[in-house]
């Protein structure tokens, strides 16, 4: 999974613009998901970790572990 690389890129889905990168993750992003709002966005990789990302400025903002398992 670290061929992909844990960078994320955000794009306006109107005109192509790229908006901004969000970095931190150290193997390949398993997940993705927006705040209904979207002002942040959740970000789940194969390096074990969740991040919580400010979409308008880019910050990053909180980060947990995760436990991947595989369904049985």
């Amino acid at each position: 999974h670290r061929r992909f690389g844990g960078t994320i890129r955000l794009w306006n889905p109107d005109t192509g613009e790229h908006l901004t990168t969000f970095t931190g993750h150290t193997s390949g992003v398993s997940a993705v998901a927006y705040q209904p709002d979207g002002h942040q966005l959740a970000t789940a990789s194969y390096d074990g970790t969740i991040r919580l990302w400010n979409t308008d400025t880019g910050e990053h903002l909180a980060i947990g572990l995760a436990r991947f398992e595989p369904l049985s």
